[in-house]
């Protein structure tokens, strides 16, 4: 989770829910951001970019708040 507090800290008890069953790791996804449209759009672009460019895929609506589980 990002310390700016753009994610919101009282998701933590969902995404440690979701790890109590079972899941190894847990990832946020974001409905509705809060930044400016600048930012969408630059955000938009560079995740354009780096799927063109990788064979990992971003999901645009992934946010850093995730959750995983040490082995």
């Amino acid at each position: 989770m990002d310390c700016d507090l753009q994610d919101r800290p009282c998701e933590i008890p969902r995404l440690y829910r979701k790890a109590l069953e079972g899941y190894d790791i847990v990832y946020a996804l974001r409905h509705h951001r809060r930044d400016v449209w600048s930012k969408r759009m630059l955000s938009r672009l560079f995740s354009m970019v780096y799927n063109f460019l990788s064979d990992i895929k971003l999901d645009p609506k992934a946010c850093n708040s995730r959750l995983s589980r040490a082995r």
